[in-house]
């Protein structure tokens, strides 16, 4: 064998292999740098977004305790009270869409078995007022409303999971619903509605703050019920509360579950794939409302 092929054999030939090793490896190395970055801007987005729901929803959840309380100090509250308060609930936070005040058959004042409404309308405020002897509030009540039968079961204030107010605001939305008492009894329940479009576009007015020039998919679900309450993509396989996309993007038996995915984890980062091999990166974290899941 010729010298010159005996130092290809003996230098190059070991000096390429090592090379590609070595491009290899850090490839490898600064894939893992930009997926852990990646997933680490996800973890923050979600956490600022968790942050941002967190904050504003309590802040509602205070005002109907607030006003469960003012509402017990007062032996015999007239109509003319109880619209100021319900005006002024959806007046303190451009997030509320709607408060009520609801009396139980078991309130012994004037406004007994009796349910008011404000709502916005525009830039106006409106209100309903419905009582026992109306058709409409039979009608309304002659089904199961989550505000009112579980807060009155567990004397607490709840976050419904979402729904359509079929009958009243027809409109998609949450309610927070808390109860209030005279002499240490059920009387009636104070609530406040958020609708779902006006929690997108809380979502969208800080999107640029909180993503920055990163753009995640952004997905609320609701815990009790696994529902999405938010999502920024309509072809993702799961329970809606409306219709997902007629054309989605894969085939229901390639598509990824996220609620599946979701389900089995606990809180943190990961990566699935689909059956085409198509990652989604997402995150999780719980808070005591929803869980906010945020991914691509």
């Amino acid at each position: 064998m010729k010298l010159v092929y005996k130092i290809l054999l003996a230098v190059v030939v070991p000096a390429a292999i090592i090379s590609v090793f070595f491009i290899y490896f850090i490839y490898n190395l600064l894939y893992n740098e930009v997926e852990q970055r990646f997933l680490l801007n996800l973890e923050n987005s979600t956490e600022n977004y968790a942050t941002l729901i967190n904050v504003r929803l309590s802040n509602v959840a205070e005002l109907v305790n607030y006003t469960a309380k003012k509402i017990e100090k007062l032996p015999n509250p007239g109509i003319s009270e109880i619209n100021d308060m319900i005006i002024g609930n959806v007046e303190y936070d451009s997030l509320v869409y709607g408060s009520a005040i609801f009396f139980d058959s078991a309130f012994l004042g004037d406004l007994r078995k009796s349910f008011q409404y404000a709502y916005r309308v525009d830039s106006e405020i409106k209100t309903v007022e419905l009582n026992n002897n109306n058709s409409k509030y039979k009608q309304y009540f002659s089904k199961k409303q989550d505000w009112l039968t579980i807060p009155k079961s567990t004397k607490k204030g709840i976050w419904t999971s979402p729904y359509f107010d079929e009958g009243m605001s027809n409109t998609l939305m949450i309610t927070y619903s808390t109860p209030f008492f005279v002499g240490g009894k059920f009387a009636g329940v104070t609530t406040v509605d958020v609708q779902l479009v006006d929690l997108k576009k809380l979502l969208l007015i800080n999107e640029k703050e909180i993503e920055g020039e990163y753009d995640p998919d952004l997905y609320i679900i609701n815990t009790t019920d696994s529902l999405f309450i938010y999502t920024e993509r309509e072809d993702i396989v799961g329970n809606f509360i409306y219709n997902a996309a007629s054309n989605p993007k894969y085939s229901k038996a390639n598509s990824i579950s996220i609620l599946d995915s979701v389900l089995m984890m606990k809180t943190g980062s990961g990566i699935v794939k689909d059956l085409s091999n198509h990652e989604t990166f997402f995150c999780i974290l719980r808070s005591s409302y929803l869980r906010k899941l945020d991914g691509r």
